[in-house]
């Protein structure tokens, strides 16, 4: 049998639609989702109609309350023409409805006037003209903070409480929402707080909602959208002459700074600094996307979709269905899939795509890398043990500095195809061996200057010595301990 279902409007009587009102009094098996609205009193008028009020008692989440009222309109119209009543639109903010239509229930709906466009008139809001964005307190979504947003059935503090959590993760504390009250009632109201407010007092009910009214550019700090704003501004007319100044060469050794100031707070395990570093090198990415898009040459858009799609594109086992045995395997089809993606009539390196600006141990791991995945790689880490040996003999018997040069390069070079199947970045591993060089020498500096030694008298064992102390000061062990 075809359900009916019907919106009943915001709330007022008069913003009952005539469709609505002749369908509801035609109808034989009349269901309300729930009687705490404030035209059912007069549409019932004597009449018998059912409601489900009780199963949101009996239900411990809201989808299940939904699945529940859901089964049973299905079960009831299996047999008779159901009528089901829902608070404003059918189709706006009603998961039962949602529910219905997925499981193949043929449905007709009569529209209702919706929470929206008695909150619109309160506000004095074009939702068109101001892009307003609209969401469920029960289930929201991410909102950009660069429009305004309404958001309905914050139906309790409990519930305003927990919109407010999810708010804080896009909007500043301060930011001033406005809490709405019985929108198309003669009692309307509407009250602004700071958004750390929001859930401050206890007068939340069925017909409550939100607006959250646009954060101003210079305010919206949690957004990349934001983010771009302030870069744009930064770069315009009148925005900062530095900013103003750069361009994507003169910005190189910034971006590089800014990715070794990420590195170092990876190794420090400091994720306080990691959250700050990682934003530095943000800002690098926004503003060569700003200057890109100034010079007409592509747009931050351009960046997005080019990663995405990349990273869709070289993981057919998670989008497409591709069955992999494991790690291994997904680089080998990585490598597949990057040598089929170059352009030219010429077949592509392996080593393609390895930048030569890396640091040179940095690079060294990754051309290594690279000629393993297409199958070039000693046996055993054994074998590259017994290669370093045969290297640092051929460096003691170089006699040029050119054959030096050469021999001590290869031992480097063969290091750090060690190092990768060992499973360490030679890269990684030598700079944490400069960072604790540095700690021990500056803790050897201290002793020297607290006893008044000089390293340039000191004989060779004494100040071996006092290496050995800083070295075990250093690693918080008592002097003395070897």
């Amino acid at each position: 049998m075809p359900l009916t279902i019907v919106g009943l409007g915001p709330g007022a009587t008069g913003l009952l639609t005539i469709e609505a009102r002749g369908t509801l009094a035609r109808a034989e098996d009349l269901y309300f989702r729930t009687l705490k609205h404030p035209v059912v009193e007069g549409l019932l008028a004597g009449r018998t109609a059912q409601s489900f009020d009780e199963v949101y008692d009996s239900e411990l989440t809201f989808a299940g309350v939904y699945e529940e009222i859901a089964r049973r309109l299905i079960e009831a119209s299996a047999s008779t023409d159901v009528t089901y009543a829902v608070p404003g639109h059918p189709n706006i903010g009603e998961a039962t409805v949602r529910l219905l239509i997925e499981n193949g229930i043929d449905a007709r709906i009569v529209a209702g006037v919706s929470y929206i466009e008695p909150a619109c008139t309160l506000l004095n809001l074009d939702p068109m003209e101001s892009g307003l964005q609209m969401a469920d307190a029960l289930a929201i979504g991410a909102l950009d903070p660069s429009h305004p947003a309404l958001v309905a059935q914050a139906y309790s503090r409990r519930a305003a409480s927990e919109l407010k959590l999810s708010l804080l993760r896009w909007y500043p504390a301060e930011h001033d929402v406005t809490v709405l009250h019985d929108l198309s009632l003669p009692a309307a109201r509407m009250r602004s707080v700071p958004l750390q407010r929001l859930d401050h007092d206890d007068d939340f009910d069925h017909l409550s909602s939100v607006f959250i009214p646009a954060v101003p550019p210079e305010a919206n700090f949690r957004t990349i959208g934001g983010l771009r704003s302030i870069v744009a501004r930064l770069r315009a007319p009148d925005g900062c002459p530095w900013d103003r100044e750069q361009t994507h060469t003169s910005l190189k050794s910034d971006l590089l700074e800014e990715t070794y100031e990420v590195l170092a707070a990876l190794d420090a395990n400091r994720p306080d600094r990691l959250a700050e570093e990682l934003g530095d090198l943000l800002n690098q990415v926004m503003l060569h996307s700003q200057i890109a898009e100034e010079e007409g040459e592509f747009e931050l858009e351009d960046v997005l979709e080019a990663i995405a799609s990349k990273l869709v594109r070289r993981h057919p086992h998670v989008f497409a269905g591709l069955e992999v045995s494991g790690t291994e395997e997904v680089l080998r089809n990585w490598e597949k899939i990057k040598s089929g993606e170059r352009d030219g009539a010429e077949r592509p390196s392996a080593l393609s795509g390895v930048p030569t600006s890396l640091p040179a141990l940095h690079q060294a791991s990754a051309v290594l890398e690279r000629a393993s995945r297409a199958g070039f790689r000693w046996p055993r880490v054994e074998d590259i043990f017994d290669k370093l040996t045969e290297e640092v003999a051929e460096l003691r018997a170089a006699q040029t500095p050119e054959e030096r040069r050469d021999e001590f390069g290869d031992i480097l070079f063969n290091l750090a195809n060690a190092g990768r199947y060992l499973d360490m970045n030679a890269e990684d591993a030598l700079r944490a061996a400069v960072e604790k060089f540095r700690k021990r020498y500056t803790r050897l500096e201290d002793l020297a200057r607290e006893r008044a030694l000089d390293f340039q008298t000191m004989k060779r064992e004494e100040l071996m010595a006092l290496w050995n102390e800083a070295k075990t000061i250093e690693r918080g062990e008592s002097p003395g301990v070897s």
